[in-house]
């Protein structure tokens, strides 16, 4: 299955949607040992710079995290059939 690449705004934003930032800007390795060193403050980390949804790129496979209930109730409820939660 494809990985979604968009999600609705939060009521906060604009009406539509929009692209989901990166956690961080170093290279897939980089962020890779980084998350197998310290897992829950690589997690933080990205949280802390990008609130509601953030995309950790590692080595093999992307994390997508969702911090905000608009967009939980969307993935979870809404449109479950089109995500990947394994």
């Amino acid at each position: 299955m494809a990985t979604p690449t968009a999600l609705p705004a939060a009521p906060a934003q604009p009406a539509g949607t929009r692209a989901i930032p990166d956690g961080d800007e170093r290279s897939r390795l980089a962020i890779t040992l980084a998350f197998h060193r310290d897992q829950i403050g690589l997690l933080n980390s990205a949280l802390r710079r990008n609130r509601d949804i953030v995309q950790i790129r590692l080595v093999g496979t992307t994390l997508i995290m969702l911090n905000h209930p608009d967009y939980m109730q969307h993935v979870l409820v809404d449109h479950h059939e089109n995500y990947d939660k394994d």
